[in-house]
């Protein structure tokens, strides 16, 4: 239940989406995913020696990366896994910090980066150069919470949307030439195999994705109100929230803590001793 209350944002956004799913509101989200997806190839082609000859993308949710040298495996492998590791990294940083805005205005340049160096045909050329001009606007124009709502959205598509791709390309229908196919073609071992492997990491991450807790300073001011209600005992600005030990931590006021980052100030028995003396009561 705990877990519930902690994430309902992101269960929402995740039974909305499942909700859409068949229809045009969802469209462009898999189609984002599946750049991810072909982005990650070329990635991969570039860390292991390689480079990027072109990326596409298709009106049926479909693309692909033409790469020159770099590890096959790696690259072969990268798709699925790699999209998957970005969807979760914009949701993490968005439920992390405070960078949302300028998460989003980085992917938007990255797409437009990559509209021009490697992306020729009609229909990818129009999608990454809107999405990645979209981006940029919301970015620069719209507030952080709107933009990481946005990173939430497009995260968790992304988790979503890669085990069942993996499980429709790979396994439903192996015969497809997809990732696996390929790498099954190379490397030895059927095409289900791969596809099983990739499914199992990517259903792992989605069962560990509820263990991502709440922003730190949104649990950090929460955890401390049991105390105050507790101890009931407050100073100008200061309240006592606990001790141990002949420690105590006081909680700064609201002005101060925008200033603190949320942190605690320690103070030893003669410290507070002092603040006794020299902090009036407030009632």
């Amino acid at each position: 239940m705990e877990t519930l209350k902690g994430h309902w944002q992101l269960i929402l956004i995740t039974v909305v989406v499942f909700v859409l799913w068949s229809t045009l509101a969802v469209f462009p989200l898999k189609v984002l995913v599946v750049f991810m997806h072909e982005l990650s190839h070329g990635l991969a082609a570039v860390f292991t020696g390689g480079s990027i000859e072109a990326i596409s993308l298709s009106v049926e949710e479909g693309g692909h990366a033409i790469t020159r040298g770099g590890n096959r495996f790696i690259i072969l492998s990268s798709g699925y896994v790699g999209s998957l590791v970005i969807g979760v990294l914009l949701l993490l940083i968005a439920i992390k910090t405070h960078a949302d805005r300028a998460l989003l205005g980085l992917f938007g340049l990255v797409m437009l980066l990559v509209t021009v160096l490697y992306i020729r045909d009609p229909f990818p050329l129009a999608f990454c150069s809107i999405t990645g001009l979209a981006m940029l606007a919301v970015a620069w124009h719209l507030s952080r919470p709107i933009n990481d709502f946005i990173l939430r959205i497009i995260g968790l598509t992304s988790v979503i949307y890669v085990p069942y791709d993996i499980f429709s390309d790979t396994i439903a229908r192996s015969e497809l030439r997809s990732d696996a196919y390929m790498l099954a073609e190379q490397f030895g071992g059927p095409t289900m195999l791969w596809g099983g492997l990739w499914l199992v990491v990517s259903l792992a991450v989605i069962w560990f994705l509820p263990e991502i807790r709440i922003r730190p300073e949104k649990q950090s001011m929460k955890c401390y109100e049991p105390w105050r209600s507790a101890l009931g005992v407050s100073y100008a600005g200061q309240s006592v929230i606990g001790h141990s030990r002949r420690k105590i931590w006081i909680n700064f006021s609201d002005h101060s803590l925008s200033r603190l980052s949320g942190h605690c100030k320690r103070l030893t028995m003669p410290e507070l001793s002092q603040m006794h003396e020299t902090t009036p009561r407030v009632r």
